[in-house]
């Protein structure tokens, strides 16, 4: 009877066990979610950064107007520059790693990539305000 009890306590305590890394091993996973998808958002917008980089040449080639022009291409490579820095020095969650290392680094990369968003849609904005004048 005693074998049984403690067969059943430990059966249930490594249940417990696998239910409370799997739940920790979810939490670091949808921050990592959280994470990739403001990733993915910013990067889809790169394109523009090219494609508005192209008109700022062309407007510059055909009115000589170099006033903002530079200006703009410059905000517009640094927002580029930017992303590509933030894709460098990404770390991907590390199961070495406690939840509580993985989750505060997984803040810090989501607090950067949303700086780096917000950069992305400044220079966007700021150029096709100047373009459509």
């Amino acid at each position: 009877m005693k074998y049984l009890i403690r067969i059943t306590a430990l059966s249930l305590l490594t249940v417990v066990f696998i239910t409370s890394c799997n739940e920790q091993k979810n939490e670091v996973a949808i921050l990592e979610q959280e994470v990739i998808a403001i990733h993915d958002e910013a990067m889809a917008k790169t394109d523009s950064l090219f494609l508005l980089k192209k008109s700022l040449q062309i407007e510059l080639a055909e009115s000589g107007d170099s006033s903002n022009v530079f200006d703009l291409m410059k905000l517009l490579d640094d927002a580029d520059e930017v992303m590509m820095v933030w894709m460098d020095q990404y770390e991907a969650p590390d199961v070495n790693l406690s939840k509580e290392s993985n989750l505060s680094n997984l803040n810090n990369q989501k607090s950067k990539i949303i700086n780096v968003q917000g950069d992305i849609n400044h220079a966007i904005s700021k150029t096709t305000n100047y373009l459509n004048r």
